[in-house]
């Protein structure tokens, strides 16, 4: 037993080791997504510096109007706004669709403490049953007493009746009455240790039953912790998680179904409770029909009166009726050998059914990493789509640097326009063609600006997509959810049922405790025609021995095939604990993994909210480009403008 613990111990430390390195595996990716959020966040640093910078060197350039540009950038804003709302809704939603799935549970634990009130009433029940034939027992032991005590006064009357007679005869009566008495008297303590080895045997069966009843009790209560423990940590999951809602329900359905798996157990408990029920009752019965036999036979006795032979071939009929009793309560106790193997047979078929949840359970947590690596590709598609907006960004700047750098150079070329008035004409051509190029290039920026937008709308569309099939896996765990509880309700159903049968049981029970007290009133009629009977009481107690012997062969049978039904019972009992055990261990792994989601949940909301300031950051930089832009081009226009007049003013001086 100490190297199978051990054995136990030695598998349960290596799955712990092995959600340890999970664990591991899940924070190196935690800190690898660190980094690149602090990344992010010395971009966004370095970038409002050199806003700052932009916005000091745009400062001194005179705003303009591009009433295009600014309805534009008006429709992106509204359209993030609209995004930002749409995914509001959404949380919301997945917010209510899990306190709905978290009043569920709440049912499902009540109906589960119901379940058990249920059970432990009816084990009270069984115990309270076993103590009543316990105390008919007693009294029909008390009763049997009475009756010998009726017997000896009997033998006393007719030995003083004896001694009254002649004294020829007396000797001879005295030793047919002492070896009457005697044999009487034996007969009396066989049949009272008869009674009282099947009061000893009724009242273990009723102990192994209340043991059963306990270890039932013990068994439900501690599958009611473990899934108390399961919904719990369910129950927070669903709370923290909701990007990964999929993942959760999936989970919670395990929880379910190992509480589903516990109550067939404790179903099964019953079934094996009732079995042993049944048995006491046969044994009850083989009381019964020992009393009937012996009622049967007193009656032949009576009527053999007149004819001695007609009575010897009556008892022989009522020795071949009790070897058919005793043979039909072997094959009854075959049968419950068979069932109790029957019952081993299937308990092994729900530990397969439990490995292969298991199995089940380790591919979806398998599928759910996959899902979690494909988000963390996405992040890293729109960390390299924000790179890219931020370089060409910055090229739109150098861009405005170039542009005011000419800028500066016509300036000072304006300032010796009146000393080169030949040239004045090419210097505005060649003014008209720099600004043309700039005005091409700001467009061109403008258009990859869009593009990048673009590409940025359809990586959201995509993000979007995803979660309705989140929505769609959680609307599935639901009606998967659905079914359990229909299931349950069906057990329910089947509980119910099987106190009716307990009821009906008791009924009869009653009615024969009834006819048992009939007979034994029976009996003492018959003990007042005893002295009748000594005449042919012989050859019954010669017939009674061999049903004796007979019966005491079956009941080592009995006994023999009890000793292998306990032996049974113990196996039982062991693969109970080991499957409660391994139960205990997935408990213990479900809830580190619940603890490693919940964690990898708020990285991924933290990089989510930096992903939205930085996109912020980009939209308002974007804004103050276009502005800056318009700005620049106006000036642009206005320059041109002043100098064409001083070109025109220069024309019309005189020569």
């Amino acid at each position: 037993m100490s190297e199978k613990m051990t054995l136990d111990e030695t598998e349960k430390q290596k799955k712990l080791l092995a959600a340890k390195k999970k664990l591991k595996s899940f924070q190196a990716k935690r800190a690898a997504a660190t980094q690149a959020g602090d990344g992010s966040e010395q971009e966004g640093s370095a970038g409002n510096v050199e806003e700052g910078t932009d916005k000091a060197q745009e400062s001194s350039i005179v705003g303009g109007s591009a009433q295009a540009k600014e309805d534009e950038s008006d429709v992106l804003s509204g359209e993030l706004e609209q995004l930002k709302q749409q995914i509001n809704t959404q949380r919301e939603q997945l917010v209510a669709e899990n306190k709905s799935v978290r009043d569920e549970l709440a049912d499902a634990q009540k109906k589960l403490a119901e379940a058990e009130a249920e059970n432990l009433r009816e084990a009270q029940e069984a115990a309270q049953r076993a103590d009543n034939d316990q105390a008919q027992l007693a009294e029909r032991s008390q009763q049997i007493d009475a009756l010998k005590e009726q017997m000896l006064q009997a033998a006393a009357a007719a030995k003083a009746a004896q001694e009254s007679a002649s004294d020829s005869h007396e000797q001879h009566l005295a030793n047919r009455e002492a070896e009457l008495t005697e044999l009487h008297t034996t007969e009396a303590a066989q049949l009272n240790d008869k009674i009282q080895s099947l009061a000893d045997q009724i009242a273990a069966l009723g102990a192994e039953a209340e043991e059963a009843s306990n270890e039932h009790k013990a068994e439900a209560a501690r599958m009611a912790e473990d899934a108390q423990t399961a919904a719990d940590a369910a129950t927070e999951r669903i709370q923290q998680l909701e990007q990964t809602v999929s993942g959760l329900q999936s989970k919670l359905v395990a929880a379910e179904e190992n509480i589903v798996v516990g109550e067939s157990q404790n179903e099964q408990l019953a079934q094996e409770k009732g079995e042993l029920e049944l048995s006491v009752q046969a044994l009850k019965s083989e009381l019964e029909a020992a009393a009937a036999s012996q009622k049967e036979q007193k009656k032949q006795h009576k009527q053999e009166r007149t004819a001695h032979a007609d009575a010897i071939a009556g008892l022989k009929s009522d020795g071949d009726a009790a070897a058919a009793a005793h043979q039909a309560e072997a094959a009854t106790l075959k049968d419950q050998n068979q069932a109790l193997q029957d019952s081993g047979r299937a308990l092994e078929v729900r530990i397969r059914d439990f490995e292969a949840q298991v199995s089940a359970a380790e591919t979806e947590r398998e599928q759910q990493q996959q899902r979690i690596d494909t988000l963390e590709a996405d992040l890293e598609h729109i960390g390299q789509v924000r790179n890219n907006i931020q370089a060409k960004y910055d090229s739109l700047v150098a861009a405005q640097k170039e542009s005011h750098a000419a800028l500066e150079a016509l300036k000072q070329e304006r300032d010796v326009t009146a000393q080169r008035l030949a040239a004045a004409e090419q210097h505005t051509s060649e003014l008209t063609a720099s600004a043309s190029a700039a005005r091409d290039a700001h467009v061109a920026a403008q258009s990859a600006l869009e593009a990048d937008v673009v590409a940025l709308r359809d990586d959201i569309r995509s993000l979007e997509t995803q979660l309705d099939d989140a929505r769609q896996s959680l609307a599935d765990e639901q009606r998967m959810h659905a079914d359990v509880t229909t299931e349950k309700q069906l057990a329910e159903a089947q509980s119910v049922q099987l106190t009716r049968d307990l009821e009906a049981e008791r009924t009869k029970h009653a009615a024969v405790t009834a006819e048992k007290n009939a007979v034994e009133a029976q009996a003492v009629q018959l003990t007042n025609d005893l002295e009748a009977e000594r005449i042919n009481h012989a050859e019954a107690a010669a017939e009674l021995q061999r049903q004796l012997d007979a019966e005491l062969t079956a009941r080592s049978a009995a006994e023999a095939l009890h000793a292998e039904s306990q032996t049974h019972v113990a196996e039982l009992e062991s693969k109970n604990a080991r499957l409660a055990e391994e139960l205990q261990i997935e408990a213990q792994a479900a809830k580190e993994t619940f603890e490693e989601l919940a964690q990898e949940h708020s990285d991924l909301d933290r990089i989510h909210t930096q992903l939205v300031t930085a996109h912020e950051r980009l939209r308002e930089r974007h804004a103050r480009a276009i502005a800056s832009t318009q700005a620049w081009l106006s000036e642009l226009q206005q320059t041109a403008t002043r100098q064409q007049e001083e070109l025109d003013d220069l024309r019309e001086l005189p020569a």
